[in-house]
């Protein structure tokens, strides 16, 4: 599970093949990869398409809870 300045960004799950599978904050499949880095990568890049200009998560973020 990650987060950024408390944001919860989004998390990476160990598929039974050895991949990693990246999901966003809204637990939307992001893309499955071979190594964490690159999983964790993809979760981040991910949280930066949902941020507003000055970084500040865009509207359709704030206040979401899972």
């Amino acid at each position: 599970m990650g987060s950024r300045d408390g944001d919860f960004l989004g998390y990476v799950d160990r598929q039974p093949d050895g991949a990693y599978r990246a999901f966003d904050a809204r637990s939307a499949v992001i893309g499955d990869f071979p190594g964490l880095a690159d999983a964790t990568g993809a979760v981040s890049a991910s949280s930066e398409r949902d941020r507003d200009d000055d970084g500040s998560p865009t509207g359709d973020l704030e206040g979401l809870i899972r």
